[in-house]
């Protein structure tokens, strides 16, 4: 019997599921080791697509991520929001808060000095999670330059 080249191709990729639902862990290497192989050429294919679907339609990419984040936002923002409970969730957004407002200066050293700071260096109140008595990192609003970790009222009254 003499099959043609459609049915030989259907055989092979019949073959191939069948290899490769039995031999998940090959499958994965072999995968694994063409990516290592080709992965600069896959890599320039794919900037020069994105290249192209950006020429054709400027906010393709923009429109994109809006739907993905309307379709996930629920999820989006509880993971956000136990990234923030961490440690490290929780510097990065204060520091990037500080950097916004303008604050100069070596971040990590200032959030060391603000996360052992327990006492303000104003009038020398207990800074905790109050309304009046929460911890504010001071800057210098011309320069930049930080200033000190102080209570609210501090800080408000500094300007």
């Amino acid at each position: 019997m003499v099959l043609s080249v459609e049915e030989k191709k259907q055989r092979n990729i019949e073959r191939t599921r069948k290899w490769r639902a039995e031999n998940p862990e090959k499958h994965k290497e072999q995968n694994a080791r063409y990516y290592q192989k080709h992965r600069e050429k896959k890599l320039a294919q794919i900037k020069k697509s994105q290249a192209k679907i950006r020429e054709e339609n400027p906010n393709f990419f923009a429109q994109k991520s809006a739907a993905y984040y309307q379709k996930n936002k629920p999820k989006m923002l509880a993971k956000a929001k136990e990234y923030k409970a961490t440690e490290h969730g929780y510097k990065v957004t204060l520091t990037s808060s500080w950097n916004f407002r303008g604050l100069k200066g070596d971040l990590d050293m200032i959030y060391r000095i603000y996360k052992s700071t327990k006492f303000c260096d104003d009038c020398a109140c207990e800074l905790d999670t109050h309304t009046f008595t929460k911890k504010c990192m001071d800057h210098c609003h011309k320069s930049g330059g930080f200033r000190g970790v102080v209570c609210v009222r501090c800080n408000n009254r500094r300007g």
